[in-house]
């Protein structure tokens, strides 16, 4: 980002006016003017931008959208972007010729060296559909650019501009391979010098050299590192990286263009190639080579592809002894050809060859005469015979329908009009209201036999739709498979792409402590997207909460000290809590929301659910199957009096599940087991292991909530306040400090203990009432807090400040109520997990030095209990 010295030279070198410095000032200084959301279909999300540092980018696609992100990030024109900047009026004239006036929010807000500007992101196919249904407000010009006139218009009068981005100028490989580097060129790490010097001298010696034959003396890390940071030159347009066989390496872009001008004129000039038998015409030759085939579809090769083929021999130019490839008659009879008439073709062909023998065939001489007569004739005009004894079965009868024009348009428009609606009429009230329409008009209607015929030939998604709701539809939608022909669905690696939920198990479980019944427990599942594997399963009572996010990534930490580079999530309030986002933008995670109510986002973590239960759960006693049919549920087979399971042999078993089963048992779709797939994933992408993040203090604060400003004020001789609770430390008796505000923080999983952050370091802070607070849980805490709320309020007492004295007591009293003591056996049996290894336990805070303070441990039975303040 600029300095404020910076961006002065870059207004005065641009010549803006009062008017643009001011608007842009406001951009750079202000918050996004709309929080983006999912609908359509869209996958929005936030990412930690490296070019702005301390901002979370929002996109509301992470198609083009995110696309247009990695793009300005690596684009050294680009000095500052913002997201969702400002509302801007765009005045056009509509379809019916009045004048509109629309506020339009780009989607971003671009500051380039020698421009500035609004830039607004779209695929092509929506950019086309837009052009036709407002033509005022977008359009192609000659050179194939898309425009926004009323933009443009808006803009200039602030002498700023606006473009509108399509993604037809994108390459998606581009961005995977993007995407697939951010590791290294958005947390580089170190490189040793002479290992660099040795990369660098092959290739300046040897321009194109591929990257799998210095993966023998160089490691993969060290190699992805340079390409990263630009010290030698890859195309990242031309093949996944990952292909170590298929990336060349330059000393630099020059040199990689005059290879690719020196190989590929011998194609250029030619309009037949021969590959593989067969053979191929050359329909584009740019960035990727499409090919076409005498038959089938077409196949897009990189150009680093089609330069090795033709280096290799495997691909070259047709010549005179080469068999002649196919004419466009040939391809189109064979392409229609149906496998009876082959086979019916071949019969035939047969036969002629066992005539032409002198053998004795069962047909009459006069029709092998003629097929033999179109063999030669198919022979000689197109140079293949087998052609003209292929039967013309497919144009025989007259294909033309037989009723009026216009009752077959009046039946398209009845069923669109009176069948597509949620009423869900049946089809013959529908032909019966057609007839009706076609008696007024004097047309013969259809009968109802081709009515119906022509109302179950609209069975699909969109009929589903109009009938019965887009929820309903949804299955029926095509599904999704990838974005592009270059981007994977799952990623490119491991820890590219996770997935993020949780789930209420079907068990019944028991107190460890009294046997009493506690319900069924929640589980929340972290999964890599890529290998399928299971990076942490945390176990609770508790519901779905940031609590629960933050203990899933505190166990994936501790299992293997990394996190995944994108976090998809569902809508849930609890992956849009503040705590929750402030870990990802600290360590980089970009969060993308799953749409609402299209469960196919989410299939590899909606699938593992499924696989847990029928593979675990449902084998163990206590399972709650039975109860899916609650009318037919007996005390034989009542899973709440067959439970016996409790929390912690749950977690325990479940864990050895999840890491060693499941973990080693191949998968039908990746025809491995999830660790294969990890391991090798890791050998192709590299181990990264500057992305290592130590399970140490620093990531345990990190994980830990703050309260809702973040702050707490010092109040002298009393400490912090938080949550209700007071707590002190004696480096809140250091000179200065008493007055001021400082940063907090606090373990949810025991209120007795808070952080407060004074000179330069956290310190921890035992709360005063720490006996009766000591090892509850800030669900416990809060439930505590509502039950005093509410004792109070039916008291008469509506204005009551809380208090850590009052709610401690109030605790403390109330042991045996119900709702309280649930709760404290729930927790119980989770401080359990944590004391046996299964869960997470909260690292003892280290010593810390206090300057000019005596260092002195607080004495627990000595603690100052303060009294009440009004």
């Amino acid at each position: 980002m600029l300095t404020a010295e910076e961006y002065a030279l870059w207004v005065q070198r641009l010549h803006l006016s009062p008017e643009a410095d001011a608007a842009v000032t406001a951009i750079r200084t202000g918050a996004p003017v709309r929080q983006v959301r999912s609908r359509v279909g869209n996958v929005p999300g936030t990412y930690s931008s490296v070019k702005m540092p301390g901002r979370r980018i929002q996109f509301e696609s992470h198609g083009v959208e995110q696309w247009a992100i990695y793009l300005m990030e690596r684009d050294p024109d680009v000095l500052e972007y913002y997201d969702q900047a400002s509302r801007i009026p765009l005045r056009y004239d509509a379809l019916r010729n009045n004048r509109t006036k629309q506020w339009h929010t780009p989607d971003f807000f671009v500051l380039r060296t020698v421009s500035a500007g609004w830039e607004e992101w779209k695929p092509e196919k929506a950019l086309e559909k837009l052009a036709r249904s407002m033509p005022n407000r977008y359009r192609q010009d000659v050179l194939g650019v898309w425009r926004c006139s009323p933009g443009e218009e808006y803009a200039e009068t602030l002498g700023l501009t606006y473009r509108v981005r399509s993604s037809a100028t994108v390459a998606p490989l581009l961005i995977e391979n993007l995407r697939f580097l951010r590791d290294y060129w958005a947390s580089p790490p170190p490189l040793d010098a002479p290992v660099v010097e040795q990369v660098l001298a092959r290739v300046r010696a040897q321009p194109g050299i591929m990257l799998d034959t210095l993966l023998e003396q160089v490691a993969l890390d060290t190699l992805y590192a340079l390409i990263a940071n630009e010290t030698v030159y890859v195309d990242l347009a031309a093949t996944p990286l990952t292909r170590h066989a298929q990336v060349a390496l330059y000393p630099d872009a020059a040199s990689a263009a005059q290879a690719r001008a020196a190989a590929t004129p011998a194609a250029t000039s030619v309009t037949t190639l021969r590959w593989d038998g067969r053979s191929w015409i050359p329909l584009e030759l740019g960035e990727f080579v499409t090919l076409q085939p005498e038959l089938g579809p077409a196949v897009t090769l990189t150009r680093t592809q089609f330069q090795r083929l033709l280096r290799e021999g495997a691909l070259h130019i047709q010549t005179a002894a080469d068999p002649p490839p196919m004419t466009p008659e040939v391809r189109r009879r064979l392409t229609a050809a149906s496998p009876k008439m082959m086979a019916a073709a071949n019969e035939r062909y047969t036969q002629l060859q066992a005539w032409w023998q002198g053998e004795t065939v069962p047909t009459a001489p006069r029709t092998l005469a003629r097929w033999a007569a179109l063999f030669r004739a198919a022979e000689d005009e197109e140079g293949c015979g087998y052609v003209g004894l292929l039967p013309h079965l497919n144009e025989r009868g007259s294909r033309e329908p037989r009723s009026d024009p216009a009752a077959r348009t009046a039946m398209e428009d009845a069923l669109k009009q009176w069948y597509a609606a949620p009423q869900k009429p049946s089809v013959w009230s529908v032909f019966v209201r057609y007839q009706h329409a076609c008696e007024q008009r004097g047309i013969p209607p259809v009968s109802y036999r081709s009515f119906y015929r022509a109302a179950r030939l609209k069975v699909g998604a969109p009929l589903t739709a109009a009938r019965s709701g887009k929820r309903a539809a949804y299955p029926q939608q095509p599904f999704y498979w990838h974005l592009e022909q270059t981007t994977p669905r799952h990623g490119e690696r491991p820890w590219a792409i996770a997935h993020l939920d949780h789930t209420q198990l079907d068990l019944e479980l028991v107190s460890s402590v009294t046997g009493k019944g506690l319900g069924r427990p929640w589980a929340t599942f972290l999964i890599d997207a890529y290998t399928r594997r299971l990076l942490s399963v945390y176990v609770t009572y508790d519901p779905p909460s940031y609590r629960s996010c933050l203990m899933a990534l505190r166990l994936c930490v501790r299992r293997f000290e990394r996190l995944p580079q994108d976090l998809v999530v569902d809508g849930g309030k609890e992956f849009r809590g503040v705590y929750f986002e402030a870990l990802l933008h600290r360590y980089g995670i970009t969060r993308k929301g799953r749409p609402g109510n299209e469960p196919r986002f989410g299939s590899v973590i909606e699938r593992l659910f499924g696989t847990s239960n029928t593979q675990f759960l449902h084998t163990l006693r206590g399972n709650t199957q039975a109860t899916k049919v609650p009318r037919q549920v007996t005390k034989e087979v009542d899973p709440k009096r067959l439970a016996v399971w409790t929390l912690g042999a749950l977690a325990e078993r479940l864990h050895t599940w999840a890491y060693d089963v499941y973990d080693q048992t191949e998968h039908p779709a990746l025809g491995a087991s999830p660790r294969e797939t990890y391991e090798l994933g890791m050998a192709l992408a590299g181990a990264r292991e500057h992305k290592r993040i130590p399970y140490a203090e620093e990531f345990l604060m990190m994980s830990r909530p703050t309260t809702h400003s973040g702050q707490a004020k010092v109040q002298p001789g009393q400490g912090i306040t938080v949550n209700y609770l007071h707590y002190w430390h004696e480096m809140l008796r250091a000179p200065g400090v008493a007055g001021t505000s400082v940063p907090v923080r606090y373990e949810p999983f025991d209120m007795g203990l808070a952080f407060a952050y004074v000179r330069d370091q956290w310190v921890p802070c035992h709360a005063d009432r720490y006996a009766e607070v000591h090892g509850r849980s800030e669900r416990e805490w809060l439930i505590a807090v509502a039950e005093w709320r509410r004792q109070q309020a039916l008291h008469g007492q509506t204005r009551v400040r809380a208090d850590g004295k009052r709610l401690a007591e109030f605790l403390a009293a109330n042991e045996a109520q119900e709702v309280i003591l649930a709760q404290r056996l729930r927790d119980i049996e989770a401080q359990g997990l944590w004391e046996t290894g299964s869960g997470v336990v909260p690292a003892p805070p280290a010593p810390v030095a206090v300057a000019n303070v005596p260092d002195t441990l607080p004495d627990m039975a000595s603690l100052p209990r303060y009294e009440e303040y009004r």
